[in-house]
């Protein structure tokens, strides 16, 4: 095997890896087992443990069902972004978002949650929701 062909493979190797993290990452995110990702697939539970361990590569149209599956795209599964979105600059709502979701559930967010609703309360904002229930949430 040549050097090329040696780093070519290796490269993919990695590149499957990768693929198979992300696969892995946001099937426990939504909380999916991989049994039951494998029944939606129409493959067995090993075949999910394959394509999450970078073991087996994936077609275009089995990476296409996996992203419909898990609610994802292709390119946030393989690892890549619009070039647009990539270089527009992220909204405030959607920092406070991701930040949101790193946090785990729990005590953490509630505090926070009822944080940002007491500094809407002070800035005189009402609106969205009801402004009763955000003070009988933080008692």
């Amino acid at each position: 095997m040549t050097i090329a062909k040696e780093r070519l493979t290796r490269e993919l190797s990695e590149f499957d890896l990768k693929v198979g993290a992300r696969i892995r990452r946001r099937r426990r995110e939504l909380g999916i087992s991989q049994k039951a990702l494998g029944q939606q697939l129409g493959v067995s539970l090993q075949q999910v443990q394959k394509y999450e361990n970078g073991n087996t590569r994936l077609l275009a149209s089995r990476l296409y069902a996996i992203s419909q599956v898990l609610g994802t795209s292709v390119p946030d599964l393989i690892g890549i972004r619009d070039q647009e979105a990539a270089a527009a600059p992220r909204s405030e709502l959607a920092r406070l978002t991701e930040a949101w979701n790193r946090l785990p559930p729990g005590r953490s967010r509630q505090q926070l949650l009822r944080y940002i609703e007491t500094l809407c309360l002070e800035a005189g904002e009402t609106e969205p929701g009801n402004p009763a229930a955000w003070t009988a949430s933080t008692s």
